[in-house]
């Protein structure tokens, strides 16, 4: 989960900001399959954001982070610190930087020791502190002590999802509207204290409450006639009340309930008529789908070309689609057939071919070949795509125009 949350926004923001000539390394250094030996390689590239890059991969050796810590930029710093293969020494020199940005990010840390976890709970800077408090391994006297502190730790506790029963309970009579919502929010808030904040007189808190997954049936059936649109939007998500909720007279209501994988096909196919968020819906029945892949919205038409549920025929219609950000999304989703990806892949826009090079089951021989496309953007995403073989990877390193 980790790897691909990294290989999202992480690596977006990183490509931004590098030079074309350097965003095929950086893929590289992004892919949680990279060698070893090809990481360590990228440690000494003399773009700043291929190393920063490597830094942030979760699965960097410890070797390799503890010679990335000898770094002086701040930023290589910060990844090696938030990093769960960082060895402990390098985390223990790390903690005591003059910079809280990187006590921050080692505060983060779900690997660091007790003695850690407590010199930096103690931390001058409250950032730190509430960082400490939010770690999800932070020894339960340390949270304790944070749930005393200042708004923000409360709120970081009120969040942990390990924080014990006694403190949350504690904190669901905080005077801090956020704090009670945060316990709201959290799935391991006990069913007890939901009932307890479910009748809370800030809307807001009952919203939380609305949306937490463990909340009992009988509470949401009574928040679906509730005169506060928060509320019904919070619990628009829920089985026991989506039919009543279909039906509700405000649109974003309704939009929520179109979007619920868990919405009946019946509700859906109703919905449909009005509501174009139908189209995400990964439930939503296959001719529903064949309809609104007709939309004269292009953005209706891409969550089509998204959805897992659109079948093979819709799929190919779309590949003839005029905007090529719709050919993208047939060229992304998981269940477009190989020989829609063999089109694709030969299609004018580098987007639509940068796509096929993202599709998780495109085949080898496909990515062979856009491994050698004309467009940075198309190499680069052949460099992303967890299923590159090294080979492959090793070459898109060593070529020059990468």
């Amino acid at each position: 989960m980790k790897a691909k949350l990294f290989l999202s926004g992480l690596l977006l923001t990183v490509c931004l900001a590098v030079s074309g000539q350097s965003q095929v390394r950086v893929a590289v250094a992004s892919n949680p399959n990279t060698p070893i030996k090809i990481l360590r390689k990228l440690t000494k590239d003399s773009v700043y954001f291929v190393r920063w890059t490597v830094a942030a991969n979760p699965n960097t050796p410890p070797k390799t982070l503890k010679k990335l810590a000898t770094n002086d930029k701040q930023g290589i710093l910060i990844q090696v610190a938030e990093n769960p293969q960082t060895p402990m020494k390098t985390l223990e020199k790390l903690a005591k930087s003059e910079s809280f940005h990187i006590r921050c990010a080692v505060a983060k840390n779900p690997n660091i020791s007790l003695e850690i976890f407590k010199e930096l709970s103690n931390d001058r800077e409250w950032w730190v502190r509430v960082d400490i408090a939010e770690n999800p391994n932070t020894p339960t006297e340390i949270l304790i002590e944070r749930a005393r502190g200042i708004y923000e730790s409360r709120r970081a506790v009120a969040r942990n999802k390990n924080a014990p029963i006694e403190i949350l309970q504690e904190l669901a009579k905080d005077n801090g509207v956020k704090v009670r919502m945060d316990v709201a929010a959290n799935r391991n808030t006990p069913i007890e204290i939901l009932q307890q904040l479910a009748k809370d007189t800030i809307p807001d808190v009952r919203e939380m409450v609305a949306a937490n997954p463990n909340t009992p049936a009988e509470i949401l059936s009574e928040f679906a006639k509730n005169t506060d649109t928060v509320v019904r939007w919070g619990v628009a998500r829920d089985p026991y009340t989506l039919k009543a909720l279909g039906m509700d007279t405000l649109s974003n209501i309704r939009a929520r309930v179109a979007g619920n994988r868990n919405t009946p096909t019946e509700i859906l196919q109703e919905l449909a008529k009005d509501c174009k968020r139908v189209a995400s819906n990964p439930n939503a029945p296959t001719k529903v789908l064949e309809n609104l892949a007709k939309n004269s919205d292009y953005d209706v038409r891409v969550a089509v070309a998204n959805n897992p549920n659109t079948s093979i025929e819709t799929l190919q219609e779309l590949t003839k689609d005029k905007y090529s950000v719709v050919r993208k999304a047939v060229a992304e989703n998981p269940n477009t057939p190989i020989e829609i990806l063999k089109e694709l892949a030969k299609d004018t826009s580098e987007w639509v071919r940068s796509g096929v090079a993202l599709n998780p089951n495109v085949p080898i021989e496909i990515l062979r070949e856009l491994a050698k496309d004309s467009k940075l953007t198309v190499r680069s995403s052949v460099a992303k795509n967890q299923n590159t073989p090294v080979r492959i990877l090793k070459e898109l390193v060593n070529t020059k125009n990468n």
